[in-house]
């Protein structure tokens, strides 16, 4: 019961400062821009190899690749996990993608080093490459309780949302609040799938 109460209590938390971020870029708050070019100059460099490998690693966190690789990664799990793996993905990836145009937040005035299109809030690679990796963190969690394997996965995640600024197509804040929104909605459902008196499945037959 402590756990749960613990675990809401985060998705709560992330819920309320995605719809504070939201707020401040839909009002245009001075401090957004303060923020976002603070977070640049701080991951800036014009370093070809730095930018170069930046490169590489961003395309891991496309959307599309995401969603394949959830799909081959379902064939690998039992079918509770790839219910939640699966239910997870989609409603991120569509969620963030109509999101984006409710918010029509323009994209920086930067040279974008990679190509893009569309809307810029909240950031498509932070939803769908925080979805993928927390999921896969709660699945690693859940049948090995072995912490290497996060730590892998929460570097990459980092990695590819740090990309999305250093490449100039992403404001700081956006990447932020796909990170936040993407981690409220995984846990939720997480939650009403095996922690909830609701729940779905039964926690305790999780690797059958």
């Amino acid at each position: 019961m402590k756990k749960n109460i613990k675990l809401l209590s985060l998705i709560i938390s992330l819920y309320l400062l995605f719809l504070l971020i939201t707020l401040l870029v839909v009002q245009k708050n001075s401090l957004i821009p303060q923020i976002d070019y603070s977070a640049w100059q701080l991951l800036h460099s014009s370093n070809p190899i730095y930018l170069k490998f930046f490169q590489l690693i961003t395309n891991l966190g496309q959307p599309l690749t995401v969603v394949l690789l959830a799909i081959l990664g379902s064939f690998l799990v039992n079918k509770q996990q790839r219910i939640f793996l699966l239910t997870t993905i989609i409603i991120n990836t569509v969620g963030n993608h109509y999101f984006k145009y409710l918010i029509g937040r323009p994209r920086p005035q930067f040279p974008h080093l990679v190509k893009v299109q569309g809307y810029s809030f909240p950031s498509g690679h932070a939803v769908a490459i925080t979805t993928l990796v927390l999921v896969l963190q709660i699945i690693i969690w859940q049948n090995t309780k072995k912490r290497l394997g996060l730590y892998l996965l929460a570097l990459i995640a980092l990695l590819i949302m740090g990309s999305r600024i250093i490449l100039q197509v992403h404001f700081f804040s956006d990447v932020l609040a796909g990170c936040c929104i993407a981690t409220a909605n995984t846990l939720l459902i997480k939650y009403l799938l095996f922690d909830s008196h609701l729940t779905i499945f039964d926690s305790s037959n999780q690797k059958s």
